[in-house]
């Protein structure tokens, strides 16, 4: 056993270290508690996890609803919006990244392309009079709606909430 010299007194190490182990011997058992117990601090209730509220749209995932480019729906994963070309559109096609950015490519009809991404919610107009507006964003998909009107004639406009970028030919 090694022990540690202070002066005239020698204190053995393994005595010390078991103090405060005997000092919770008979606890619980009837025994009157040591005055150098503590008592036993009492675990804190988790934390309910937050749950990130449902992605409800009126047409859900049905992107045949937005044919007329009059629809609300939830973009999982990669798509094609089925626009019809008399809205100046050839080709949309949006990809949902998690946690919170909408990637997209527009092929128009009389117009040069336009790509870009979205982070958290925001708009982007089309100068040939479409819109979309990312509505509600989550790590599990994006509520966006699609009006039929343009923000100006001239010229493609977006925002984005956490971040943009817009790309013309």
């Amino acid at each position: 056993m090694r022990q540690v010299s202070r002066g005239k007194l020698a204190i053995p190490l393994v005595a010390v270290a078991l103090l405060p182990a005997c000092s919770l011997i008979g606890a619980g058992s009837g025994a009157s508690p040591s005055p150098t117990a503590k008592p036993a601090k009492k675990a804190a209730a988790p934390k309910p996890t937050p749950t990130p509220t449902a992605l409800i749209a009126k047409d859900g995932t049905d992107l045949k609803a937005c044919k007329k480019a009059d629809c609300q729906v939830i973009i999982r994963g990669d798509v094609d919006v089925p626009v019809q070309q008399r809205y100046g559109i050839y080709q949309l096609h949006l990809t949902h990244s998690p946690p919170n950015q909408l990637t997209f490519t527009v092929l128009r009809t009389q117009l040069g392309p336009v790509n870009g991404y979205l982070a958290g919610t925001g708009y982007v107009s089309l100068a040939n009079g479409v819109t979309f507006t990312v509505e509600k964003m989550s790590p599990k998909g994006a509520v966006v709606r699609f009006e039929r009107k343009a923000l100006d004639d001239d010229n493609d406009k977006a925002s984005g909430s956490d971040g943009l970028a817009l790309y013309g030919s």
